[in-house]
């Protein structure tokens, strides 16, 4: 039996997203060390202390929280710094950029091998040509929304994480600035959305997903 056109299509697409991102984590290597070597080979300023630096230096190394007075009546209205989200701040700056950028590229490469390894899942005799109606329509809008949403979440995440690093070098500071921005509002408008189709999408089929003696 001859390979349906559409999967060739769709292993041709594997393989080149594959082929794109691994030549995106090798080149972004030599894309950082190029924008720290222009950055290194800028020449300095000339030193001029300014009176408010030591004393944004002094709060901001303190260990504990310094409470003060506002109008604004909140939680945390009255802290200057919290320790804690500088520290992750910094944390995210230093250690998740380098690391999530590593661990994602790895989990592509392993969902790639391992594709390779086990192929397809072929239909034992081939398309019957029969078609059976499986899912109702609602069911259908609900995953789509779910997919949608969920792929619309993962790119603006994964540009409001490593965007700094990847697409400030080679789209530049104005372009990066819309796009982080358009991300950050779309990702605060789209979470909840994701939330409820979430929670809709449980509540239709937890009773088809609960284990019974068929399963073990």
């Amino acid at each position: 039996m001859s390979t349906p056109i559409l999967s060739i299509k769709t292993e041709q697409i594997y393989k080149y997203l594959f082929v794109f991102f691994l030549l995106l984590f090798i080149a972004f290597p030599l894309i950082s060390q190029a924008d720290s070597s222009a950055t290194a080979a800028q020449p300095q300023g000339i030193s001029n202390k300014n009176p408010g630096t030591d004393l944004w230096r002094e709060v901001r190394q303190r260990n504990i929280v310094i409470q003060g007075t506002s109008q604004i009546k909140n939680v945390d209205s009255g802290i200057l710094i919290n320790p804690q989200a500088d520290k992750w701040a910094r944390f995210r700056t230093d250690q998740l950029v380098s690391y999530g950028l590593t661990g994602l590229g790895l989990m592509i490469a392993l969902i790639f091998i391992f594709y390779l390894i086990r192929g397809r899942v072929n239909i034992e005799g081939g398309l019957s040509g029969n078609m059976v109606f499986r899912f109702t329509d609602y069911e259908r809008v609900l995953h789509w929304v779910l997919a949608l949403v969920f792929l619309f979440l993962a790119i603006t995440g994964l540009t409001l994480l490593f965007g700094r690093t990847i697409l400030i070098p080679v789209l530049g500071h104005e372009i990066f600035s819309a796009i982080a921005s358009s991300s950050k509002e779309g990702h605060n408008l789209f979470g909840p959305i994701f939330i409820l189709s979430l929670l809709l999408m449980l509540f239709r089929f937890v009773k088809q997903n609960i284990y019974a003696k068929g399963d073990l």
